[in-house]
């Protein structure tokens, strides 16, 4: 039986219950569902007409919306919130203090199989494997003590007594007093299949590179789309509770709208950026001659994309032709270019250098490539996780750039890695260059 909720997060107990509050159904919510079911319109308008916190272009369009009727647009509002709230592609739900559930979407009903509503009021350790509840313990005791987003991969038990993998992204949070800790779920399942199934292709090399360029993509979407999603969730609920006061705060609600356009173009924004990471054409490999190509690439890197370097480049005498996909090749060193020159920027470097040498490697029968700049170089600390995915030593960007650069790399047989400070320098600037050092390799043709 249902019980009375006075929680102020227990508002989505009973969604179906046509008796809804005036306090709940607010004009704010319009601004939430459009968040979700048009992100792409919002990060356009956040990215052609920005909004800084406060401004007062918020407070004109909310004291606008007065003139709308109250109960049509309150009817729409609830409506179009809860559409967004119960449909999103990723399960939600909400903890107490004591780790019993308080509210969940629909999407995260059918993750776990529980039929009208169910889980809520019960304890969410009980849908968690029982290897798994001492580590989500201490996991959430962590995001407790730090206020911060945390994330873990756990197995839950469903109701109807199956299996799936989970990833979870989680922050704990205090309205008001009560504490509560809100939940992002994603069904990683496929993705674990996938990499079992990539660690039986190991010798199929053309499609082990597919599963693994995949598997990588749904990571990456999941891990983009997790962070700024939770973020907007934790602004719609600010909002609502700010409006289910007596004396609503308009400029306090204005700047959790703000937030959550803000969000929802950075969301597009990570979104756009990884698609264009992941978009390889397909090409087939060719014999080329590298010097040209290079030059190629470093115009195109200056002219098209805009990178503001001064380069040097060395290529050995009589170097042979490679055979590689041009595509790759561009993707991989137009990708070092830009760490390079973000880098720079970061460090406020003056004179932005790039040097290029390409020479032979008898003992591998390929050229290796070597690009140096005159950055802050990379620190040995961070050496090992550098190709990682989702690793990233820059303020803004994916992490997921080297990680695919050494794919692609390693799919026209040859290696990417990065060189230790103390390798030594290239010698092709009259000053010395002391920033990161990449190589990499491309076979020669037979």
């Amino acid at each position: 039986m249902e019980t009375q909720d006075t929680h102020p997060l227990k508002y989505s107990r009973n969604f179906g219950d046509p008796a809804l509050s005036s306090l709940e159904i607010n004009r704010v919510l319009k601004q939430f569902s459009s968040t979700f079911t048009s992100a792409a319109a919002y990060s356009h308008t956040a990215v052609n007409n920005p909004v800084e916190p406060g401004s007062h272009q918020l407070g004109l369009e909310m004291r606008g919306a007065a003139s709308i009727p109250e109960k049509e647009f309150a009817t729409e509002s609830r409506t179009g919130y809860l559409e967004a709230y119960d449909f999103a592609p990723i399960g939600y739900l909400a903890l107490d203090q004591d780790g019993r559930v308080m509210e969940m979407n629909k999407a995260c009903a059918l993750l776990l199989a529980v039929e009208n509503r169910k889980l809520i009021d019960r304890h969410f350790i009980h849908w968690i494997e029982a290897s798994d509840r001492n580590r989500w313990r201490r996991q959430l005791r962590v995001a407790r003590r730090s206020g911060e987003t945390h994330g873990c991969e756990l197995k839950l038990r469903r109701d109807n007594g199956e299996f799936l993998h989970a990833r979870l992204d989680y922050r704990q949070e205090s309205v008001d007093g009560r504490s509560s800790t809100r939940i992002f779920v994603t069904d990683i399942t496929r993705q674990m299949q996938l990499e079992e199934e990539i660690s039986e292709w190991r010798s199929k090399p053309a499609e082990l590179h597919a599963m693994h360029v995949f598997a990588q993509t749904a990571a990456s979407i999941a891990h983009e789309l997790n962070q700024p999603l939770l973020a907007i969730s934790s602004y719609a609920d600010a909002a609502d509770l700010l409006l289910k006061n007596g004396n609503p705060d308009m400029k306090l609600i204005g700047k959790a709208i703000n937030g959550c356009q803000r969000e929802s173009s950075r969301a597009r924004s990570s979104m756009r950026e990884l698609l264009d990471l992941f978009r390889v054409e397909v090409s087939p490999a060719k014999s080329f001659d590298l010097r040209q190509e290079i030059e190629r690439i470093l115009h195109d890197a200056k002219v098209k994309d805009g990178l503001a370097f001064e380069h040097v480049m060395q290529v050995e005498d009589g170097l042979r032709m490679v055979r590689a996909n041009c595509i790759h090749l561009r993707k991989v060193l137009l990708n070092l270019l830009h760490n390079a020159v973000e880098a720079m920027a970061e460090a406020a470097v003056g004179q932005p250098v790039i040097a290029v040498n390409v020479c032979a490697r008898p003992d591998e029968n390929a050229a290796q490539i070597t690009v140096q700049d005159n950055g802050p170089g990379v620190r040995e600390i961070d050496l090992p996780r550098l190709f990682e995915p989702f690793f990233t030593t820059k303020t803004k960007g994916t992490g997921m750039g080297l990680a695919v650069s050494r794919s692609l790399i390693e799919e026209n047989g040859g290696r990417l890695w990065v060189a230790p400070q103390d390798a030594g320098q290239l010698c092709l600037y009259p000053q010395e260059l002391k920033g990161a050092v990449f190589h990499f390799t491309l076979p020669f043709i037979s």
